[in-house]
């Protein structure tokens, strides 16, 4: 009886999204944790778009979708590189100083922010979109 439980244990934890496991490792609020699986599950289309073109599960540079930094949500969190991936839809055009002030409290905290735009998917081809972020990921400075 207390092996099947300990199974179902493993299953369920298993079944978590890999943001959940590292909110739990962090010591991340419960109150916090369930607002960021809120926005994940709300993500906006464009969100939706940038989260398959790095691939999702598979993606190559371990980003966590709304992954909560200062008091703040990130679209697209990368640990290892220190890097807040924005995807920046129509409603960012009036938020521009708000974005500055926002990056520059997640700079303080050596976390570099890089915004796409719906544009950048029009005026690039995937491949070129996916250089760009290469290189603008990889070439931050971090611990790993």
């Amino acid at each position: 009886m207390a092996r099947k439980k300990a199974e179902d244990v493993e299953e369920k934890e298993d079944k978590r999204d890999a943001e959940d496991i590292m909110m739990d490792l962090a010591g991340v609020p419960g109150d916090v944790q369930v607002e960021a699986r809120a926005l994940r599950r709300n993500m906006s289309g464009f969100e939706t778009k940038v989260w398959k073109f790095l691939g999702k599960d598979e993606n190559p540079w371990g980003f966590l979708r709304q992954y909560p930094v200062e008091g703040l949500f990130l679209d697209f969190y990368s640990q290892h590189f220190n890097v807040d991936l924005e995807a920046d839809g129509p409603h960012h055009l009036n938020r521009r100083a708000s974005d500055r002030r926002r990056d520059r409290t997640l700079m303080k905290k050596g976390v570099r922010t890089i915004r796409l735009t719906p544009a950048d998917f029009v005026k690039s081809s995937k491949e070129e979109l996916f250089i760009y972020v290469r290189n603008a990921i990889e070439n931050t400075d971090h611990d790993g």
